[in-house]
Formats: C-alpha cells, sequence, structure tokens
C-alpha cells in the first residue's frame, strides 16, 4: 500500500508533512493539474546506514514522490528512499510544467521515468537548486519498452553530488528487473555492466530531446561519471551538458547525514542494532530451511533404501 495517492486532483497543496516508512511508492499523484509540495520529507531507512547497502536497497518501490499530470511544484523537502526520489511518471495524459527545487535527497535519483507503454509524452521540466547526499543514481532518466515515447525541454541546473554510489547520470533505458531472473535485461540488467553476460540495450521507439544538464558538481563518485546509451535508430538529439564536472577529490559538502536532511527527525532514523536482529532473523530462517531440507532428502533416501532391501529380501522366498 502507498501511504497518500490522489487521483485527477486540483490545486493541491500539501506542506509540513512527514512520511515514514512506507511499504510502497510513499505518494501517488495521478492526473493532477496544480500540484504543490512545500517543507515536507520522506524517510524509508531500512538500517542506520549512512548510504545504500545492499540490506538499504532490499526495501525497493520505496518511491519518494511520484507525479502524472501537469502544473507540479515540489520544492523545499528533504527525501530519503530506496528508489527513485522524485519520479516524473507517465500515464493517459503528457506529463509536462513540472518545477522540482531546493531537494535534499539521497536514492535511486531525480527521475523521469520509467516512460512507456503504447504513447507517452513528458516535456517542460525542471530540477534545479538541490543536494544529493551519497545517492545511489543521481539524474536517472530511464525509458521502458513503448511503442510511442518522448521525453522533450529538460532542464537540470545547479545539482551537487556528493559520494554518489553508482551513476551520477543517467540517461537511457531502464535499469531494472521485472521477473525471477533478476539479471534479465528489461531492457537493461541490473547486472550489467558488472556480470558477464549481462545486456543493456537503447530502447527502440523513444526519444530524449533538447536535454540540458548545467552545473552539475560530482564530488568523489564510486564508479563512472555515467551513462547515455539511445537505440541506433532512434538516436538522442540535443542534449547539452554545460559545466558539469566530476571531482574525484574535492571532499564532500556535507559530512553527514544528520546535517543533509535536517527536515527528518533525528528519533526517526533505524540504530544498527535493528541490522543486526535482521541479520539474525534471516540466517536463522535460513539455517532453518536448509535443516528442513536436509531432512526430508534424509527421510527418502531412507525410505527408497529400506524399500531396495526389502525388495531383495523378498527374491530370496520360495514357495
Amino acid at each position: 500500500p502507498r501511504l497518500l495517492s490522489v487521483t485527477n486532483g486540483e490545486n493541491i497543496l500539501v506542506e509540513n508533512w512527514l512520511f515514514f516508512n512506507s511499504p510502497y511508492w510513499t505518494a501517488l499523484f495521478k492526473y493532477v493539474d496544480g500540484l504543490e509540495i512545500r517543507y515536507s520529507s520522506i524517510s524509508s531507512r531500512r538500517t542506520g546506514s549512512d548510504g545504500h547497502n545492499i540490506l538499504d536497497l532490499s526495501a525497493f518501490n520505496t518511491d519518494g514522490f511520484d507525479v502524472t499530470g501537469r502544473n507540479v511544484w515540489i520544492h523545499d523537502c528533504n527525501i530519503w528512499c530506496q528508489d527513485d526520489m522524485i519520479a516524473v511518471k507517465d500515464g493517459n495524459v503528457t506529463s509536462e510544467n513540472m518545477i522540482f527545487e531546493r531537494i535534499n535527497g539521497t536514492g535511486v535519483g531525480l527521475t523521469i521515468g520509467s516512460i512507456g507503454g503504447n504513447t507517452s509524452h513528458v516535456r517542460n521540466i525542471t530540477f534545479r537548486d538541490s543536494y544529493l547526499y551519497k545517492t545511489f543514481k543521481g539524474i536517472y532518466f530511464k525509458f521502458r519498452n513503448t511503442n510511442d515515447s518522448f521525453v522533450e525541454d529538460i532542464l537540470v541546473e545547479n545539482i551537487v553530488m556528493d559520494q554518489p554510489e553508482q551513476w551520477p547520470i543517467w540517461i537511457g533505458p531502464a535499469q531494472q528487473s521485472d521477473s525471477r531472473n533478476l539479471c534479465r535485461a528489461n531492457p537493461c540488467s541490473i547486472c550489467w555492466p558488472f556480470l558477464p553476460g549481462a545486456k543493456c540495450r537503447g530502447q527502440p521507439n523513444s526519444a530524449y530531446r533538447n536535454i540540458t544538464l548545467r552545473n552539475i558538481s560530482i564530488n568523489q563518485p564510486k564508479q563512472g561519471a555515467g551513462v547515455l546509451l539511445a537505440d541506433d535508430t532512434f538516436p538522442m538529439t540535443d542534449v547539452t551538458f554545460d559545466n558539469v564536472r566530476v571531482n574525484p577529490c574535492r571532499k564532500p559538502q556535507v559530512q553527514n547525514s544528520k546535517d543533509a536532511f535536517p527536515l527528518i527527525p533525528d528519533d526517526l532514523l533505524h540504530s544498527d542494532e535493528y541490522v543486526t536482529l535482521f541479520l539474525v532473523a534471516i540466517t536463522f530462517s535460513a539455517l532453518v530451511l536448509v535443516g528442513l531440507t536436509l531432512l526430508v532428502i534424509w527421510k527418502k533416501c531412507s525410505f527408497h533404501s529400506a524399500r531396495f532391501w526389502y525388495s531383495k529380501s523378498a527374491s530370496k522366498v520360495r514357495y
């Protein structure tokens, strides 16, 4: 379930809200016309880790603010989640005329997408004047399978990222998994490029047009600068990088999450004891499962051995 879901709303104001530990997308606004969110915060932290380890990221789909529609302004908010911090989504309407500014965030990106389906259009979107602290991805634009989709007239400016943990900039296909095969490319494998055989391809029938990144500072990235990937027959056009700088040696602007997220109360942060308890519970469950599996195998082997011995003995009986 989501903590908040609004459909077909007009002239909505959300202010001074704290969304805590949503089990799924935190707040979804569909087909809205006129939305302002201000002075609000989201905290979806699985552990007390000052970043996003594999245990934290197991709480995927805990998006921050997801929006479709038009005339949206989200500003002066703090977001800590394990998926898209802000996601401009698609739907039966064109998503357009949105501004996101003065966001302190960490998660899987200031995002447009995933965009796809039969026909999806996104245009006139601005992200600006924001700070990303140890985010997994930073700027993340993504297409999924589609028949006809485009994203155009996008401005991202005045963004600082400190110690991003994966790709600071990703413009291309959605890097996701939607099946039991976690490394299946749909259209880009989450295992790419780290595991041999993992695939990532540009998404056909989709186009990025008139995309500008300006005054972006990426400090101490743990991986490369980013990925730009399009289909050979649907190239990106008019993509501009203006004063986008990767600074491998520059000190972080903020030293800890407490300073980076002043709107999130300290007493709501999980302590590391939760990590220990979680790991103990997972380990115990795994041991019980292995034990039960071995017991079933042993019983089956014992049964077949006993039946085999009985058959050999019975064959010696003569009347």
